[in-house]
């Protein structure tokens, strides 16, 4: 099944009023338990990005040891470790899951968004659009429609894309 990307220039802009979601009067501060985990950054590159956590409560996140890695922590582990390692040349941003628990990875280097079916390590070319600045980081709907960000870091703009 092919994948159309689209693109617009303008700003996305909502009619929902964020003052009370934002108010520092809602806000509950949510104390560190005595049984927190604390991660080192020792183990990531500069590159960290992506956190995103799957349906079975495992962590994910790219870019651990060195770029083009997806690291995984999982739901009753204590440390991370290389997932999988993307192909060559691909750099790992933002990750999300769908509701069957694939995984979507955007790959800024290589212009693409990349897809892992849910139980397996294949990686797949989901999107893939030369046009694209960097696709950064991603959302998805709940009917499976995914955005990706697409910033132009060079001329302070960006646009987002719709995957259908």
């Amino acid at each position: 099944m092919s994948r159309v990307m689209l693109f617009f220039s303008a700003l996305l802009i909502f009619s929902c009023d964020f003052t009370e979601i934002n108010s520092r009067d809602n806000r509950k501060e949510v104390p560190l338990s005595d049984s927190s985990i604390v991660i080192s950054d020792s183990i990531f590159t500069e590159g960290i990005e992506g956190p995103a956590v799957g349906i079975n409560g495992d962590l994910f996140l790219v870019n651990i040891n060195y770029q083009g890695t997806v690291a995984r922590k999982a739901f009753d582990e204590d440390s991370f470790s290389v997932f999988i390692e993307l192909p060559k040349k691909s750099v790992g941003n933002g990750i999300r899951f769908d509701k069957q628990g694939n995984m979507y990875i955007a790959d800024y280097v290589r212009h693409n968004v990349l897809k892992i079916e849910y139980g397996t390590k294949k990686i797949e070319v989901y999107a893939n659009d030369t046009n694209m600045n960097q696709p950064n980081d991603l959302a998805i709907m709940d009917n499976g429609i995914l955005f990706a960000s697409d910033p132009n870091w060079e001329e302070s703009s960006g646009k987002y894309g719709v995957l259908v």
